[in-house]
């Protein structure tokens, strides 16, 4: 029932995230990056961060694209907790999940799969009511074992 409850709480933070327009303006001061395998990738066109709670649930969104929004390849950071988002380290499996989306030669997705030798970690140093900053790594996987590394991952989002 908790993962039925869960996946209910994602779906509801995904959707209320989406924006209709495709405005590839990124506030000023908002920086979404990482080395993905060894190239260094930003994520600063309509990066946006949400920070929502629902059904007992409270989730941390941040999205951005390294060029178009929607026709080019996206980084989504997710935080969810049954508290409050706050200041801390959150892991894949317990509360953080990556997804690396690669449109280039066909759509491919990237998702957090609990990595047993580079699991996911997001650590937020600073969350208000404006703003969030941090830094994430970790193992993302495509069907096959296909995998890419993230290190040096760190965001800086308005809200």
């Amino acid at each position: 029932m908790k993962n039925i409850l869960f996946a209910g709480f994602l779906c509801a933070l995904t959707f209320s995230a989406c924006k209709k327009d495709n405005n590839s303006s990124t506030a000023t001061g908002s920086n979404l990056s990482a080395s993905i395998s060894g190239t260094a990738v930003t994520f600063n066109n309509a990066l946006v961060a949400s920070n929502t709670s629902a059904g007992g649930f409270y989730g941390l969104q941040i999205v951005g694209f390294n060029g178009t929004a929607g026709t080019s390849d996206a980084l989504y950071l997710l935080v969810y907790s049954p508290t409050p988002i706050a200041a801390g380290t959150y892991v894949d499996g317990q509360s953080a999940s990556i997804n690396y989306v690669v449109q280039s030669g066909g759509t491919v997705t990237y998702s957090s799969a609990i990595s047993p030798t580079n699991p996911i970690s997001i650590t937020i140093t600073s969350i208000n009511s404006t703003s969030v900053t941090g830094t994430f790594k970790g193992d993302v996987f495509a069907s096959g074992n296909n995998k890419k590394v993230l290190t040096n991952g760190q965001f800086s989002v308005k809200f």
